[in-house]
């Protein structure tokens, strides 16, 4: 087993994508699921199955240990741990305790943390800032800093920022709350909510190849505007 995790989703799923190749050049069936979709008696037929010629499948399933509190996650992560020798894949898009983690001390894990250059980058988002973002977007650049983890990480922080308007639905450690609620403060919800639809445009357009731009420039024309 491999629990691939962390902040920075464009490495871990790269290496996933790295993996699945590996074991499918080897011959082995992939099965994929959605951790929203999983069940026990589908997991079980998997694990305990076999393909065609004799072989056990690869499972692979993204999000398992973000599915919202329930006693079906419980029973679907122990029972997915008693199989820590077995091909199987987690992906998740964020950074796992050691306390999630300490059920699958057999398994291995990689963990995924984008450079400390991009949380300066997301903290110097302001109105009227946009010269000091602007140079550390281009230091991230310069660092070969792949824009889909950069654009990411801002979805990411504005949704952050949106909820530090009303902290007590925050969930983060009281430094982080305190630094999220007084970025927001400069914002205000207007543009917070602006800058969220924005974002949800950009990256409509960029799926549906209406926009002819690349996300490097849609990141530059984002942040030049705030």
């Amino acid at each position: 087993m491999i629990i691939i995790h962390g902040e920075d989703i464009v490495s871990a799923r790269n290496q996933l994508n790295d993996l699945i190749l590996a074991a499918s050049a080897r011959g082995s069936e992939i099965k994929r699921l959605s951790a929203k979709d999983a069940d026990l008696t589908g997991i079980t037929q998997i694990l305990e199955g076999l393909t065609l010629f004799g072989q056990t499948p690869v499972l692979v399933i993204e999000g398992l240990f973000s599915l919202p509190k329930s006693k079906n996650k419980d029973l679907l992560l122990g029972f997915i741990a008693k199989y820590a020798d077995r091909d199987i894949f987690l992906l998740e898009d964020k950074a796992l305790t050691p306390t999630v983690l300490k059920p699958f001390s057999k398994a291995k894990t990689n963990e995924h943390k984008p450079p400390a250059i991009i949380f300066s980058f997301l903290e110097s988002l302001r109105p009227n800032g946009a010269t000091k973002s602007l140079k550390l977007l281009a230091d991230l650049e310069a660092a070969h800093q792949p824009p889909e983890l950069i654009f990411a990480m801002l979805i990411r922080q504005v949704r952050l920022l949106i909820q530090a308007l009303e902290p007590a639905t925050l969930k983060a450690a009281p430094w982080q709350k305190s630094r999220l609620t007084a970025q927001a403060r400069l914002f205000g919800e207007g543009r917070l909510l602006k800058l969220h639809d924005n974002l949800y445009r950009i990256d409509k357009e960029l799926k549906s190849g209406i926009n002819p731009l690349d996300l490097s420039l849609h990141l530059f024309n984002l942040v030049a505007n705030l």
